[in-house]
């Protein structure tokens, strides 16, 4: 990851809305192809899991992001993805906007020019108003939000984990820990499920170390904390809780070499849809 000279001045960052709204911005993946790379989407349903993460390290392109508050529940799209801490946000809505791809550097809905506000976004991403503090206190979390991030730079990469009265910290959830104390007998007759489950957390967080990318934890409460190791029985060794000042103010993505070392790669496995979206990557990865 590569050192950052300064914070973005610009009010409609992704640092500065960090800032002023108390909040972590976050583009989540999701594995499946066929779900994750439906219609809206200008990669092919045969990209990988690692193609999902190069590509956005490596074109940076403009993608769906939500918000979550510290000490705050609320829904995401899946349960891990990245923490972002740089790029231009164009739009914002309180729920799903419905955008798409109109190419690898433009995202948004039917019409290609709309644009948020700086109010409307911080309105959205920061949940200001008696109508968010309303619906929170009746059911309890936040439902998700939507923003359009461009250029985004990645932080760090995070899945979820939850905290049992012990204090320890669980991979996914507590279900882990039930998954667990049956998988014994369970294995006497299949394959436990707490045994995939377990080795498919440890999977998605080799993919991103070994892309250099910091790894860290999110509670359901959306509290961040960084994750020092995944022990066997299915608890997570937690470092120091991450604030969003702190993802504002840090390291973000790879260097241009590193971009485009794995930019022609991506080009090489023709994973894109259609001629034009192809060409486009071959400009991002040129310019670089």
């Amino acid at each position: 990851m590569k050192e950052r000279q300064m914070i973005n001045p610009d009010a409609r960052s992704v640092e500065q809305v960090t800032l002023r709204n108390n909040v972590f911005i976050v583009h989540t993946l999701a594995e499946g192809g066929v779900q994750h790379h439906n219609a809206n989407s200008n990669v092919s349903e045969k990209a990988t899991y690692e193609d999902d993460m190069d590509i956005m390290l490596a074109l940076e392109p403009s993608v769906s992001a939500s918000s979550v508050t510290p000490g705050k529940k609320a829904t995401l799209w899946s349960a891990d993805g990245f923490l972002l801490t740089g790029g231009h946000i164009s739009e914002a809505a309180s729920s799903d906007r419905g955008t798409f791809a109109h190419g690898i550097k433009k995202r948004g809905g039917d019409r290609e020019d709309t644009n948020s506000s700086v109010e409307e976004i911080d309105t959205f991403l920061g949940r200001k108003g008696q109508r968010y503090d309303d619906n929170y206190g009746r059911i309890g979390f936040h439902s998700m939000n939507e923003a359009v991030v461009n250029n985004p730079e990645v932080f760090g990469f995070f899945q979820q984990a939850e905290k049992d009265a012990d204090g320890r910290y669980w991979a996914y959830n507590l279900g882990t820990k039930k998954d667990r104390a049956e998988a014994a007998k369970m294995r006497r007759y299949r394959p436990a499920a707490f045994d995939t489950n377990l080795a498919n957390y440890r999977r998605r967080f080799a993919v991103a170390q070994e892309r250099g990318v910091p790894l860290y934890i999110m509670t359901p409460d959306r509290e961040v904390y960084e994750c020092l190791g995944v022990n066997d029985d299915g608890t997570v060794e937690t470092g120091r809780q991450l604030t969003p000042q702190e993802v504002a103010a840090g390291r973000a993505g790879w260097s241009s070499d590193k971009r485009k070392e794995v930019g022609e790669k991506l080009l090489q496995k023709g994973i894109f849809r259609g001629e034009k979206t192809q060409e486009e990557a071959k400009q991002i990865i040129g310019a670089l």
